[in-house]
């Protein structure tokens, strides 16, 4: 039986935690196109998904010359769990209709070298990578080299009510700044100066 998902407000959105999101799919045709073409005797429509290559077909109004026909867009995804990392001032910002998240993947160390599980889990060394280990019930780290920016629509769920520990996200956000080049932020967090109002601790604390 599928599960239904009733999303949740923008107001439960919160960085650091974990949610149950839909991730549209980027590899491949990216969305079909639904075409309503009938109405049936119940109420009910009757829809197909358009699935050619270039436009589709529809019947023209004789006197607007508009179409008829409702087109909707279905953009393939598949649910799984993602880390918000987007602040919590854009988060509940009812205008601001966008969020980042990373996905997080569950790790199969079937067909996995001996030197990429040990650099994962027990040195979490790749920068792309952050191990978090059972945090989902199963091992398993964040994607941070495929950042999603999604509609906040698409997060259906909360994963869990606990935060992630800060610990990871600072080391999540110290791997983002350092796949992006942010040297400034970087260099900052290995800054051994006291700097309790710097800007750019402010700003890496609050990636």
């Amino acid at each position: 039986m599928f599960k239904v998902f009733q999303g949740v407000s923008y107001t439960e959105i919160l960085r650091g935690h974990l949610y149950w999101s839909a991730i549209p799919f980027t590899k491949g045709r990216p969305l079909d196109f639904l075409e309503d073409f009938s109405q049936l005797g119940n109420g009910e429509r009757s829809c197909k998904v358009v699935n050619k290559e270039v436009g589709f077909e529809c019947e023209i109004d004789d006197i607007t010359q508009e179409p008829k026909t409702e087109v909707s867009v279905i953009i393939p995804h598949k649910v799984r769990i993602a880390l918000v990392l987007q602040n919590d001032f854009l988060n509940h910002h009812a205008s601001y209709h966008q969020v980042f998240v990373a996905p997080i993947q569950t790790l199969h160390r079937e067909g996995k070298t001996k030197s990429f599980i040990e650099k994962l889990t027990i040195k979490n060394e790749y920068p792309q990578y952050h191990f978090i280990g059972e945090e989902t019930g199963r091992e398993a780290f964040i994607n941070i080299g495929d950042i999603k920016r999604i509609h906040k629509s698409l997060l259906l769920e909360k994963f869990r009510e606990e935060e992630l520990d800060q610990d990871i996200i600072k080391e999540v956000c110290n791997k983002l700044s350092s796949l992006l080049e942010i040297k400034e932020i970087s260099a900052c967090q290995d800054c051994k100066m006291k700097c309790e109002n710097c800007d750019l601790k402010k700003s890496t604390i609050n990636f």
